[in-house]
């Protein structure tokens, strides 16, 4: 609804004040993935235990699962642009705390850890508010298409950030990298602070009977809004069972592949190109297809693509498989996201993101266990065969189905 085929994939960046926030953001995630990979370095370094190290992914993970949904409350009820400068002012002090404190040699595997479950606690927190003042910013018609652009930086600065953080470990240091993390958090505090108004609207005094209800009007969304619903558990069979590709991707190149680390990056940085594909398809695609079929392709492209994962042996064909799974992939979270920053009233958005960020985060978690686990039982090519089909029936089971409309109605009566 209001695209028109004039639309260009671009056409949020138009927006002085979404300009600077992209901009910001694009700078504090090539940040940010460079504080995640000299995490993981760093970690090798302290203890060379498997099992510590693998705690990295988690001190990142349940955070999100933990506060996803409480942030979505705060961002309902209290000033979004406050919670938003507070979070990210609180991750860029914990960003340079760790700087120090690796620089006077007191950074331990137990220090790193809490650190950066204390980082992912603000970034859960962070979330829900920040996207949902995005769709306050921008006309109704071109909220989804930033939800396109957002998630194009991300993949951007997954393909930037870890090759600054592989060159300039050795040379920089941890220490510096750190900093450099911490510094690209304050170029979008300034941008809020500077270009964002506050929501006056939503300043209440703090009090845990309005958490509580922020809590309990939260459920009742999810369990009486069939669209919400919907939404939420499309998302979970899709990305439990995509997320195998990014488990598995490493393993069925350097290892069942015999190719080398060069060859992994190269395969890798296709997924990433396939983001920028998609982002320079989807505002056409959707002048022909509704959001929910253009999820449902994403199922079935992406089925496709890991039988291809499975199957292929040569570089050129792993490339090409790969940039169809960065689009579908692409395609998928953007356009979930979208739907609910553009398609919900404002009141509830929060909320809702913070349900469908902790969902985003339990359901890639559960794919990479299933996804192994699947691989030693049954070998990998049945493995991710059998992943595959699973996908590509609930692909076909929703080509058929009807997506629910939305009841504003019942949302207008018990907020």
């Amino acid at each position: 609804p209001g695209y028109t085929r004039y639309s260009m994939f671009y056409s949020p960046l138009k927006h002085p004040i979404y300009r600077s926030i992209w901009l910001a953001a694009l700078c504090s995630n090539i940040g940010t993935w460079i504080h995640t990979v000299t995490a993981s370095l760093l970690m090798a370094k302290l203890n060379s235990s498997v099992t510590i190290i693998a705690l990295v992914q988690v001190a990142a993970m349940l955070p999100i699962l933990l506060f996803a949904i409480p942030g979505g409350v705060l961002g309902d009820f209290y000033d979004r642009r406050t919670i938003v400068i507070y979070t990210y002012s609180f991750m860029s002090m914990i960003a340079f705390l760790m700087a120090i404190a690796t620089y006077a040699g007191y950074m331990t595997d137990w220090v790193l850890l809490s650190s950066l479950f204390l980082l992912s606690t603000g970034l859960a927190i962070n979330q829900p508010a920040s996207q949902a003042i995005i769709s306050t910013i921008l006309p109704t018609a071109e909220v989804k298409q930033a939800a396109v652009l957002a998630n194009l930086s991300f993949n951007f600065s997954r393909s930037i950030g870890p090759a600054i953080a592989g060159f300039c470990y050795a040379s920089l240091g941890p220490a510096c990298l750190f900093t450099v993390n911490a510094i690209s958090f304050l170029a979008i505090i300034f941008v809020f602070r500077a270009k964002v108004s506050s929501d006056t609207k939503s300043k209440h005094p703090f009090s845990f009977n309005l958490l509580t209800k922020g809590f309990t009007d939260g459920w009742f969304f999810l369990k009486e809004l069939a669209l919400f619903r919907f939404i939420i558990c499309k998302s979970i069979w899709y990305f439990t069972l995509a997320s195998s590709v990014y488990a598995l991707l490493p393993y069925m190149v350097i290892i069942h592949n015999k190719m080398s680390d060069h060859d992994l990056g190269l395969i890798t940085g296709a997924i990433g190109i396939g983001a920028v594909i998609n982002a320079s398809l989807i505002h056409r695609l959707r002048l022909a297809v509704s959001d929910h079929m253009m999820t449902t392709i994403s199922m079935l492209v992406t089925a496709f693509t890991i039988i291809g994962l499975s199957q292929l042996h040569s570089f050129s064909y792993l490339i090409i498989d790969m940039l169809f799974f960065g689009w579908a992939w692409s395609m998928a979270v953007s356009t979930f996201n979208g739907t609910l920053q553009a398609d919900f009233p404002n009141q509830i958005r929060s909320r809702l993101v913070g349900i469908y960020f902790a969902s985003f985060a339990a359901a890639q978690a559960i794919g990479a266990y299933l996804s192994g686990h699947l691989v030693e039982h049954f070998g990998t090519t049945d493995a991710m065969i059998l992943l595959a089909s699973v996908l590509f029936v609930l692909g076909l089971y929703y080509y058929f189905a009807k997506q629910p409309a939305l009841t504003t109605s019942l949302i207008i009566e018990n907020t």
